[in-house]
């Protein structure tokens, strides 16, 4: 079976075979099942550069400009304690979560598709890569 099988069956499980669109309900159920899994020790990273990090990282951006902006914005280099997930559903990024910044303590508010463990080996790593790939795959 490929890891996108595996998936799937996983999702499944917790939405039904009948309910795998991604809409407001699925949402809320897919966050009740999380909320439930996902324990407030568990460390976070980006899984890829943040949309506001591309212009430095990926782009023509200053590196000097990128330092001084990650003091106050998250970086998807940071590792960050997961706190809660937020009471809002965003249509345009799904599942929102709050997050504290180990290095400095700095909060914030990120979409869970953009994170993953900071040990891959976690079950919890599973539970958010297979929350990412069904939001990216079944929105339509």
């Amino acid at each position: 079976m490929t890891d996108c099988e595996l998936s799937d069956i996983r999702i499944m499980a917790i939405l039904g075979e009948d309910n795998m669109e991604v809409s407001t309900d699925s949402l809320v159920m897919y966050s009740s099942y999380l909320e439930e899994n996902i324990p407030a020790s568990c460390e976070l990273t980006g899984s890829a550069t943040f949309s506001w990090e591309d212009f430095y990282r990926l782009g023509p951006g200053d590196k000097n400009e990128y330092e001084k902006l990650k003091k106050t914005r998250p970086s998807s280099r940071d590792i960050y304690k997961f706190i809660a997930f937020e009471d809002m559903i965003d249509d345009t990024v799904g599942l929102l979560v709050k997050v504290k910044r180990v290095s400095d303590r700095k909060r914030f508010v990120l979409p869970l598709m953009e994170l993953k463990t900071t040990d891959k080996e976690s079950p919890i790593n599973i539970l958010i890569s297979d929350y990412s790939y069904w939001y990216v795959n079944f929105r339509y």
